[in-house]
C-alpha cells in the first residue's frame, strides 16, 4: 500500500499549562490516552525518569515532563515549550510512517481571531515533515493536516446529541486558563466568551504566597501539588500530623477562587442561575467540593482533565 493509500493517523492534542493530553484510537477501535506534565528545560541528560522524556529536536536536547523544573506562566501557547510538548505527543502515538490529521486545542480569545488562530496554528506547524527524536528513538511525522479546536469545546463534540437543543455555560479550568463560554445549540455566544488566568497554576502560586504569610514558612513549589490535593500542610510536630487551622484556610482559599471565576463569568453577562454549568478541565476535579458548594446545581465532568482531548478526537472521526 502506498503512501496516498494508507489510512491516516488520527490524533488530537490538547497541550496545557499543567499537562500535555493527548489521544487516538487503535485500529480496534479503543482509546489510548496518553498525558504528562508541560515543563521543559535543555539538558545534558541521555535518559529521564518517571513520567518524562529526553527529546532531542532541531539540534537541541529536553528534558520534557514531570522530572523537568521548569513550566510556563504565559499566557500564550505559541511558546516552544507546548510546541515540543505536541510533537512529543505525537511521536508517543503514531508510527514513524504515520500521516496524521491532528487536532490541537487553544485558547479562546486565540480561535475567536482568525488572525490570531492562524498565526498559532503556523507557529505549532510552519513544517508538515518533522523529524524529532524521543528517548532514543527518531520519527518522521508527516502532517496531513492541523485542526485547531476552541478550548472548552470539547465536552460538546464529546456530547453533540445532549446539547444541540439547547444552551449550556462551559467553564474549562486549566493549568493557566480559565476558557468560558455559553454555546446555544452547540454555536458559541461570543459576547459571553472570555479566557482569564484563573487556572490551577495561579491558584498555587497564590496558596502558595498565602500559606507562607500566614505560617512564616517558605514552602516549596515541589511541595505545592501535595497541599493542593490533599488539602491541608503537613505538620510533624503535632499528633495529627496536619498543621492546625490549614484544612479551613485552604478550603477557603479554593472557594473564594471558584468565587473569582464566578464573578468573571457574570462580568462577561452569564445569568448563573438560569444558565446550565458545566465544569471541565482537570482543576475543575480538584475543586469539585468547592464548585459544588458556590455552585450546587452545576455539573463536573467525570475525568474532566480528559474531556477536551476527547471531545476533539470524536469531532476528527466522525
Amino acid at each position: 500500500m502506498d503512501e496516498m493509500q494508507k489510512i491516516p493517523r488520527i490524533i488530537a492534542v490538547d497541550p496545557g499549562k499543567f499537562a500535555t493530553k493527548a489521544a487516538t484510537n487503535r485500529a480496534d477501535g479503543t482509546e489510548r490516552f496518553l498525558t504528562f506534565r508541560t515543563k521543559m528545560e535543555e539538558t545534558l541528560r541521555t535518559e529521564a525518569q518517571g513520567k518524562s522524556y529526553v527529546v532531542q529536536y532541531e539540534g537541541k536536547r529536553y528534558l520534557l515532563g514531570e522530572q523537568a523544573e521548569v513550566g510556563s506562566a504565559k499566557s500564550t501557547k505559541a511558546e516552544e515549550i507546548h510546541r515540543i510538548a505536541t510533537y512529543t505527543a505525537l511521536h508517543q502515538l503514531a508510527n514513524g510512517e504515520d500521516s496524521i490529521i491532528v487536532g490541537v486545542g487553544c485558547p479562546l480569545s486565540i480561535y475567536e481571531n482568525a488572525i490570531t488562530k492562524e498565526a498559532y496554528k503556523e507557529f505549532l506547524f510552519p513544517n508538515r515533515q518533522i523529524e524529532i527524536k524521543v528517548d532514543g528513538t527518531t520519527k518522521r511525522l508527516n502532517i496531513l493536516r492541523a485542526i485547531i479546536f476552541p478550548e472548552s469545546s470539547g465536552i460538546i463534540y464529546l456530547d453533540k446529541s445532549r446539547y444541540e437543543n439547547t444552551s449550556v455555560g462551559i467553564v474549562d479550568i486549566g493549568g493557566l486558563n480559565v476558557n468560558c463560554c455559553v454555546y446555544n445549540k452547540t454555536v458559541p455566544v461570543l459576547s459571553t466568551l472570555f479566557t482569564e488566568n484563573l487556572g490551577s497554576n495561579v491558584l498555587t502560586q497564590n496558596l502558595k504566597n498565602a500559606l507562607s504569610t500566614k505560617y512564616g514558612e517558605d514552602i516549596p513549589q515541589w511541595m505545592m501539588d501535595d497541599i493542593l490535593r490533599d488539602g491541608y500542610v503537613v505538620d510533624n510536630m503535632t499528633s495529627t500530623g496536619i498543621r492546625e487551622g490549614s484544612k479551613e484556610f485552604i478550603a477557603d482559599f479554593k472557594k473564594k477562587h471558584i468565587q473569582s471565576i464566578i464573578k468573571k463569568c457574570e462580568a462577561n453577562g452569564w445569568n448563573l442561575r438560569l444558565t446550565k454549568l458545566v465544569f471541565t478541565g482537570g482543576t475543575s476535579e480538584l475543586l469539585r467540593e468547592e464548585i459544588k458548594e458556590v455552585i450546587p446545581g452545576a455539573t463536573i465532568c467525570e475525568e474532566a482533565e480528559k474531556t477536551n482531548v476527547r471531545g476533539f478526537l470524536k469531532a476528527l472521526t466522525e
